[in-house]
């Protein structure tokens, strides 16, 4: 993570501060001499770059979200300044913490309506020493995901399977047999190209997928992510929902300050 002040790094709980405004996301960048990465922060891989605020926003995991965890999960403590114009801190920079109320992780995907994000502290992950892509036809990539240990992810367009894996060489060679068994696995350079618009489904519905709604799609297994050529058909929303959604924006942001017309 490349950031224009980084407040601390914490190599023992491998945790990062920084503050956020006007920063980018790269593949390993600062941090790279300590040996981890943010793993959990981008839009679609390593390599994508964008601001860490904008990422904590709107809550877009990384592509190997699968192996690394989602990036609400990752977010430890975070400051931000509320609709009123208070400085409000939520969380701890420590991974183990029970105190308090979760406001960090409410404002993860939030895209800016109930404050506006100033500093925060993120969990890393350590790099890999191996980190491999392999693929092979296949028309069932549940057996993967029951016969791999946490791999860092699983692409399905229902043709060809995508698996990414990473760790230490005799983990990764280790799981590497296992695919084998299954399949005619051969390494490639990096994932497969995605389309345009990403949906968001439940895992178990993923292979159920019709072409006929999506188009050209590629599919996240065992998370729920499809990128496809289509755009998901608007979801009717629960009167539940709808009326806590509003009542949360009424309690952090009365006048409708922040980010107008949007609700978290």
């Amino acid at each position: 993570v490349t950031l224009d002040h980084i407040s601390s790094v914490d190599c023992e709980s491998i945790g990062c501060s920084g503050n956020i405004a006007g920063n980018t996301i790269t593949s390993t960048g600062a941090l790279a001499a300590g040996s981890v990465s943010t793993g959990h922060v981008g839009a679609t891989s390593f390599t994508c770059t964008g601001t860490i605020g904008g990422a904590i926003a709107v809550g877009e995991n990384d592509i190997s979200v699968l192996g690394k965890g989602r990036i609400r999960d990752s977010v430890l403590q975070l400051r931000y300044v509320s609709a009123d114009g208070k400085i409000i801190t939520s969380g701890a920079p420590v991974v183990k913490n029970v105190s308090g109320f979760n406001l960090h992780k409410l404002m993860v995907g939030s895209f800016g309506t109930l404050g506006l994000f100033a500093e925060v502290t993120i969990r890393t992950n350590p790099i890999p020493t191996v980190s491999k892509w392999f693929t092979a036809a296949s028309k069932d990539p549940q057996s993967v995901l029951g016969k791999t240990y946490k791999p860092s992810a699983i692409l399905w367009d229902g043709e060809t399977v995508w698996v990414h894996l990473e760790g230490h060489k005799p983990d990764v060679e280790k799981q590497l047999k296992k695919l084998l068994s299954i399949g005619n696995y051969e390494e490639v350079e990096g994932a497969p190209g995605l389309p345009r618009y990403r949906w968001s489904i439940a895992p178990a519905d993923v292979i159920r997928i019709n072409r006929k709604d999506t188009g050209n799609f590629v599919a996240s297994i065992g998370v729920g992510n499809v990128w496809a050529d289509k755009p998901q058909s608007k979801r009717e929303i629960a009167p539940a929902i709808t009326q806590i959604t509003n009542s949360l924006k009424r309690e952090f942001d009365p006048t409708g300050r922040l980010n107008p017309g949007r609700y978290p």
